[in-house]
């Protein structure tokens, strides 16, 4: 009899979730932004009525390595606030468009340099599941509506950054 592949990382429900997104992309050729935004729902809808399915095992929280040089109780002193988080966003926003902004004063707004810019901003805030979950997309969105590369070209492209060391 075959034994059975677990996971003792990550809880049930996120492994149905991934089966379910690859399905939808894989077989059903549902959209990525579509099986972002439905799983990030479910994910949010877990963690509101079935908190206790998105958690792991307790003997999986400390990870067995040394202790961290800042505890989180250290890290995590301000309470929560609506003006806070609304503070960070604009920060974040601000930060965002400063250089956008500037490139787009510099080169104009029907620049590459901009047209790079937006996509790429947009693109930043996707990858839920890292940067290989978005880059089929970068890579179509690429050679086939704005023309930046050829097909031979992007390949290459992404063949030279996986030969690059990480680190």
């Amino acid at each position: 009899m075959a034994s059975r592949a677990t996971f003792p990382d990550a809880p049930g429900a996120l492994i149905t979730l991934a089966l379910a997104s690859f399905a939808a992309l894989a077989l059903f050729a549902v959209p990525f932004p579509v099986v972002i935004v439905v799983a990030g729902l479910i994910g949010w809808l877990l963690a509101r009525l079935a908190p206790q399915t998105l958690r792991p095992p307790a003997a999986h929280t400390t990870g067995g390595g040394p202790p961290p040089l800042i505890a989180d109780d250290a890290l995590h002193t301000e309470l929560p606030s609506c003006s806070r988080a609304l503070r960070m966003v604009l920060i974040g926003l601000l930060l965002w468009a400063a250089p956008l902004t500037a490139v787009a004063a510099f080169t104009g707004t029907g620049s590459v340099f901009t047209t790079q810019g937006l996509f790429f901003s947009g693109t930043a805030l996707v990858p839920f599941g890292g940067v290989y979950a978005v880059l089929a997309y970068v890579a179509q969105q690429a050679v086939q509506h704005y023309g930046w590369l050829g097909a031979g070209e992007m390949v290459r492209g992404l063949a030279l950054a996986e030969t690059t060391p990480a680190r």
